[in-house]
């Protein structure tokens, strides 16, 4: 178990990591039949689990708003790489050291892809960036969607989707447009 600490600490501190395995080293062997049934933690595998399936790191992703605001967007815990959802968490702003530790508001959106990266940029032009989600399908062509968000205060809200985008197109480009202008709080 502490060796499954350093790589979880890494997934949430320094973003997407990529799942490293030794190919030499042997799977963890089953616990006992009498022992009692423990609950496994996020980064250990049901003791039911198929000995030959490796538990699978969920992407999460970080970035710093231009206020000192942080926004952490992660795939959903034990889905499929390829299909599922991603939370977008938003975290005031404060001391680096603990940029996670004053929650604001969050949401859930789903996932077609895998997370591939955050842009952060003033779409339709009003002074305030917004947060481009990029995903990357994993079937063939490896098709682009995405959804914009803004933070207005102490809220969040989706402003704009779009989906089977060409993995050669400038998604942040095509996404503007659909950017709906934002309503008063």
């Amino acid at each position: 178990m502490l060796a499954l600490l350093p790589a979880a600490l890494a997934v949430l501190v320094a973003g997407p990591v990529a799942a490293q395995q030794d190919p030499a080293a042997a799977p963890a062997p089953a616990a006992p039949a009498e022992a009692p049934a423990a609950v496994p933690s996020p980064t250990q595998a049901p003791a039911d689990a198929p000995a030959a399936a490796p538990v699978d790191p969920r992407v999460v992703l970080r970035v710093v708003l231009p206020d000192g605001r942080t926004v952490v967007v992660a795939e959903g815990d034990q889905e499929p790489r390829s299909i599922g959802s991603y939370a977008i968490r938003l975290y005031g702003a404060g001391n680096p050291a603990f940029a996670t530790d004053r929650f604001i508001a969050g949401m859930v959106g789903p996932r077609n892809g895998v997370l591939e990266r955050l842009v952060i940029e003033d779409l339709d032009r009003d002074g305030r960036p917004e947060l481009v989600v990029i995903m990357r399908g994993a079937g063939t062509g490896g098709f682009l969607s995405a959804d914009a968000y803004s933070f207005a205060s102490n809220r969040m809200a989706r402003r704009a989707s779009i989906a089977s985008v060409p993995a050669d197109a400038d998604i942040v480009r095509m996404i503007a447009p659909r950017v709906k202008p934002a309503t008063a709080p």
